[in-house]
């Protein structure tokens, strides 16, 4: 500065014009940092759970999500590539298909393994089971990428097991085994080890995974009101912006919400109590006094969208009040579908999640519009990303696109074609068409041993109840020797067709297989070479649309050291191969 002072006074300006040149530049810097907050929206994603467009569609009461539908874009070809919490939940919080999970269970080779335990993993084949693995700390994610980005991060709900892999304090990990709001900060540390900043109101998955009792209540209750005021306490500390905040409340999954909604909202879960009842949102005895007024006297189903609906509200109602709504983007969406048993499956049913919502304000072209182009959940963190002016580091992957161009009033297709897998299936989704490959792995057929516990099983059924099922795997495995998917029940015409092909226009529960009809055959070539396409790009096997040879020497190498073990023929327990 020394130097630079003497340097202008040999120019023989005087200090008083100094000064004045100062604050020129102060003036002018300052209004440009503005502008350069300004240009980065405030993003919150809201990520639901189980059930609530199915009681949307059925005439729910959700005030406040049609306000932000009334302000934004709703999506009505949206998709979700997992049709299962789990995965759903890696992939809207990667960017990225769960194949490429590099968790344990996807990257050991398993040997023979029962349906009962087959909750995901590298068959002895090659073959990605899609239903287990995790998202780990040390990879890139939604809170690190925004962050990377410059936004303060902030997550509360289901964290479901995703980016719990970073190492904190042994004497925390063993008190959160008994002590609740250890557990609590032992999620939160391993968050802000993954890239956000701050963590609250969490839960480690279902609800009713949750065993503690207080007071002789069960410890598995619903509480969004503790998540809204945590979102909005967030939100208050950092309205300067830009910040990023993902909710992951657990409505409408069990248990039932509306049953936990007459409880009192102190009343939190995993033991859980506070001193008093939290104020952020209408009472709980609102939700059913304005049901019974517009017509809907009890429905429980419709009480949980709506409690669900007040949380949304009470956060967006914040937003307003700090002047901050119009430039914070909102993104809405569920992570599976349930409609005709489809949960577990890439059936429509269960991957299909319209109507999925972003809204902006001061950047939507036309609000209150449809889009029926197709999107996935996948490509919200691109589009997160392009709005927030955030590069991609070079050693992230992100199988999503962006979907800026269809909030800027663009109506052209951002993407042609969608994919999905689940269990022993994959999909690809054109606007018209839907293709589905069921190929289920030697090693995951039942054994001898299994057929026999299938035996015993029939003995004690209808004889009508197993019919047509026999002893062959569900897409997700049939969580029982013998037991039927709820999703077979619905589509058992064409259930274990290795083949199917759906005209989504004419047939959108997917009812009528055409693929073996001769007519549709160009087209199914069409749609096989598209899905073959997804898995040459994707790690591990499927099928003959990516064998062993087009695989990696290391991995070829890795599957075949594991095939040279015994196979394990066991129907109690899973084997892993060392």
């Amino acid at each position: 500065m020394e130097k630079n002072y003497k340097i202008l006074k040999m120019h023989r300006i005087s200090k008083n014009i100094l000064i004045a040149l100062s604050g020129l530049i102060v003036l002018w810097i300052v209004p440009a940092v503005v502008r350069a907050q300004e240009s980065k929206p405030n993003i919150i994603l809201f990520f639901v759970d189980d059930n609530v467009v199915e009681t949307m569609e059925a005439g729910g009461l959700c005030p406040n999500i049609d306000k932000l539908a009334d302000r934004g874009v709703s999506f009505m070809r949206a998709y979700t590539p997992h049709g299962v919490c789990g995965p759903s939940r890696f992939s809207v919080l990667s960017g990225r298909y769960m194949s490429r999970c590099i968790s344990e269970t996807q990257v050991i080779p398993e040997s023979r393994i029962h349906g009962s335990a087959g909750i995901g993993g590298l068959t002895i084949e090659g073959q990605r089971f899609i239903w287990s693995g995790s998202l780990l700390s040390e990879e890139w994610n939604a809170g690190k990428l925004m962050q990377h980005g410059g936004y303060k991060t902030f997550f509360t709900g289901k964290v479901h097991h995703h980016m719990q892999s970073a190492p904190v304090d042994e004497k925390l990990e063993q008190g959160a085994k008994d002590d609740p709001w250890k557990a609590q900060e032992l999620m939160r540390r391993r968050l802000q080890a993954s890239g956000w900043d701050w963590a609250e109101a969490l839960s480690k998955g279902n609800l009713t995974n949750h065993a503690r009792t207080t007071g002789g209540i069960e410890a598995g209750n619903h509480n969004p009101e503790w998540r809204a005021q945590a979102t909005i306490d967030f939100i208050e500390k950092n309205k300067a912006g830009p910040f990023f905040c993902y909710i992951a409340e657990n409505l409408m999954h069990m248990p039932h919400p509306g049953i936990d909604i007459d409880l009192p909202s102190r009343i939190a879960f995993d033991g859980i109590v506070f001193d008093e009842d939290f104020d952020v949102m209408p009472s709980r005895a609102s939700v059913w006094e304005r049901l019974e007024a517009a017509g809907h006297k009890g429905n429980k189903n419709f009480a949980g969208l709506l409690w669900l609906d007040d949380m949304i509200g009470a956060i967006v109602n914040r937003l307003e009040e700090l002047d901050l709504r119009k430039n914070t983007v909102i993104a809405f969406i569920q992570d599976n579908g349930h409609h005709w048993d489809g949960k577990n499956t890439v059936y429509e049913g269960g991957i299909h999640v319209s109507p999925a919502i972003i809204s902006w304000p001061a950047g939507i072209k036309d609000p209150g519009r449809e889009c029926h182009q197709l999107v996935s959940s996948i490509d919200f963190i691109p589009s997160f990303m392009e709005l927030g002016g955030i590069e991609k580091p070079e050693d992230c992957i992100l199988d999503g696109v962006s979907l800026v161009p269809l909030l800027r009033g663009v109506d052209k297709p951002v993407r042609e074609s969608v994919y999905a897998e689940m269990g022993h299936s994959r999909a690809i989704v054109t606007p018209r068409w839907k293709y589905l490959a069921y190929r289920v792995p030697e090693s995951r057929q039942y054994t001898e041993e299994e057929k026999v516990l299938y035996q015993e099983w029939a003995k004690k059924h209808p004889p009508d109840i197993g019919k047509g099922i026999n002893m062959r795997p569900g897409h997700m495995q049939n969580s029982n020797v013998g037991g039927i998917p709820a999703s077979y029940l619905f589509h058992k015409e064409h259930y274990f067709d290795a083949d199917q092909l759906y005209d989504l226009n004419t047939d959108p529960s997917e009812l009528k297989n055409l693929a073996d009809d001769p007519v549709y055959a160009e087209i199914l070539g069409d749609m096989k070479e598209k899905l073959r396409e997804y898995c040459l790009d994707l790690p591990g096997i499927f099928a003959e649309f990516k064998t062993l040879v087009e695989c990696p020497d290391e991995f070829r190498a890795l599957l075949t050291k594991a095939q040279k073990e015994p196979m394990q023929p066991i129907s109690t327990k899973r084997r892993i191969s060392n």
